[in-house]
């Protein structure tokens, strides 16, 4: 299972330039996780599209049921928000805006990033935005298309002491 945002759990709703490849990295992942946030985000962006005409009328309701299907169906697994997203959350701010210059950072980002880590999910897909302070949470990143990038979350050597002593095999994609 790996971790999703909004904007690219998007693409595979809406046809977008590389669409095809999140659909083939969902196929792969089988189950994605993201965080509660997720549903609000993807709906406005739904609806935002209607408004401006890049959907159809109807259609951002009919995407959004597709959406709430697939949550239900459990392809798409929601991390709730707990004290530990909380604490994680302060812990991505820390480590952006303590940047020398700091790094600023969206708050709905900063709250994905936090999910991401809550939920353990070592592989997370989202649309580029800015990436200097990745490496001070943990990430390191690759391209992995057009506008795109793959974030793998490098756990602490404990983190993944614990995770192989527990018998769950959480590094798979």
């Amino acid at each position: 299972m790996s971790y999703w945002d909004s904007s690219a759990l998007v693409k595979l709703y809406v046809q977008e330039l590389d669409s095809a490849e999140f659909r083939e990295l969902a196929v792969k992942a089988s189950r994605m996780a993201t965080g509660s946030l997720t549903r609000h985000e993807v709906r406005t962006v739904f609806r935002r599209g209607e408004v401006e005409g890049v959907l159809p009328s109807g259609e951002a309701a009919a995407l959004y049921d597709e959406l709430t299907a697939d949550i239900a169906a459990a392809d798409i697994v929601i991390q709730p928000e707990t004290a530990d997203t909380e604490r994680e959350f302060g812990a991505v701010l820390e480590a952006f805006f303590s940047q020398t210059p700091p790094t600023f950072i969206r708050t709905n980002d900063a709250v994905h990033l936090a999910s991401a880590k809550v939920a353990q999910r070592w592989h997370v897909e989202v649309e580029m935005f800015e990436d200097a302070a990745w490496g001070a949470m943990g990430f390191f990143h690759e391209s992995s298309g057009v506008g795109t990038l793959t974030m793998s979350l490098v756990p602490s050597p404990s983190e993944l002491s614990n995770e192989f002593a527990g018998g769950k095999d959480t590094m798979r994609n």
